[in-house]
């Protein structure tokens, strides 16, 4: 029986144990196939709604809007370092259509040592639209029951009055009651994780984080409110199987034993790795990060073997631009099991080409899993608009 981390379970926060969860990743070549989804590079937030409640203007990113700052390209680039003795060949690198994503694998590929115009740029796996998704009003419905359902973290009113002493402008967040409209938080929750989200993005970009009033660790902590703002909005299950199932099957496909590449790197976005997440029912630990963060520069990383599946999240804080990452197990799990809960949750009408990689070479041995079965279930499931209940 395997161990899995569930993507809605409360945990302590920031343990004095965390140092002996997030292990320095030490590269191993692996006999097998791996596959990275990471998060692009750090990046300019240019938050309006924050810059509302502060009495200092937030100094320049010196890069365009959503552009990746300086530093970020070379934290990238230390990880392509850090990686390229586990590579027994140069891997395969597909980078979304965004300039953001672009660079993130151009920098990488520089720290592999592999050259930059080898980056396939490729939107088809990370495109939310191919699938059909929610009406408005559903959607609107799935979210309000998941703000019903999650409270913030336990300390949010005093993160908010802390923030307020930071911002310290004539309106104060914390008299703006957080709330749902429509498919987005509002209100008090919205902007927390905001200037949480510009925080980090000063950290990682070697700035002054906060105008010198936040340290390093009031950032990771004020940090949840992002992380409880995406628990929110992102993770209902008939939200995130439209949006990424064509992002899980290019990884079955990616692991599949007959793949060209025996390792392949996706360069993604928060949405990848948060729809991914949810699609496996899964989520992770990564101190000094609270749970289940999407913190830039951070991956999934998926490892197969002749008889199993691993999957880790790995990540880099922001302390040097080393790259130097670590590594949070997730679970590791024989592979029918994971095929069955891989293959589950994907929208299998909506993803072209119809490949299910690994996951269809292991459907052709003796076993009680159908995947004709499964498609039947699927159409059931839209006709019916039952929705899955997560986990809590």
């Amino acid at each position: 029986m395997c161990r899995v981390r569930t993507m809605y379970r409360e945990r302590p926060w920031r343990l004095q144990v965390a140092a002996l969860i997030a292990l320095v990743w030490s590269p191993v070549v692996v006999q097998g196939n791996t596959v990275y989804l990471f998060r692009h590079c750090v990046r300019n937030v240019d938050y309006s709604e924050v810059q509302e409640y502060a009495k200092d203007k937030f100094p320049s990113w010196g890069v365009a809007k959503d552009m990746c700052l300086p530093r970020g390209l070379q934290i990238f680039q230390g990880i392509g370092t850090n990686m390229k003795d586990s590579f027994a060949t140069p891997p395969m690198i597909i980078a979304d259509n965004m300039q953001r994503n672009i660079d993130s694998a151009h920098a990488l590929a520089t720290g592999l040592g592999v050259p930059t115009t080898g980056v396939v740029v490729d939107h088809t796996p990370f495109d939310h639209s191919t699938c059909k998704a929610p009406d408005s009003k559903e959607k609107d419905k799935l979210i309000s029951s998941r703000f019903k359902h999650d409270p913030p973290p336990a300390n949010f009113t005093a993160m908010v009055k802390w923030l307020d002493g930071v911002l310290h402008g004539k309106k104060h967040v914390s008299d703006k009651k957080t709330k749902v409209d429509g498919d987005k938080l509002e209100g008090a929750g919205d902007i927390a994780g905001k200037a949480a989200d510009v925080f980090l993005m000063q950290y990682g970009g070697g700035m002054q984080v906060g105008w010198g009033k936040v340290t390093v660790d009031e950032m990771y902590d004020l940090l949840q409110t992002h992380v409880y703002d995406w628990k929110v909005t992102h993770r209902s299950l008939a939200l995130e199987v439209p949006k990424c199932s064509p992002m899980l099957a290019a990884i079955l496909e990616a692991l599949d034993p007959t793949a060209t590449h025996d390792s392949t790197v996706f360069l993604g976005h928060d949405t990848d790795l948060n729809g991914v997440g949810t699609l496996l029912d899964i989520g992770w630990t990564a101190a000094p990060y609270p749970d289940n963060t999407t913190a830039p520069s951070a991956a999934l990383r998926f490892q197969t073997s002749a008889t199993k599946v691993t999957l880790d999240f790995v990540y880099t804080t922001f302390e040097t631009t080393s790259g130097t990452m670590k590594t949070s197990p997730i679970f590791e799990m024989n592979l029918q099991d994971f095929c069955t809960r891989a293959v589950k949750n994907v929208d299998w009408s909506c993803v072209k080409p119809l490949t299910k990689g690994l996951c269809e070479s292991t459907s052709r041995e003796p076993t009680s899993y159908n995947i004709q079965e499964h498609r039947k279930q699927m159409k059931t499931v839209r006709a019916t608009k039952t929705h899955h209940t997560s986990i809590v």
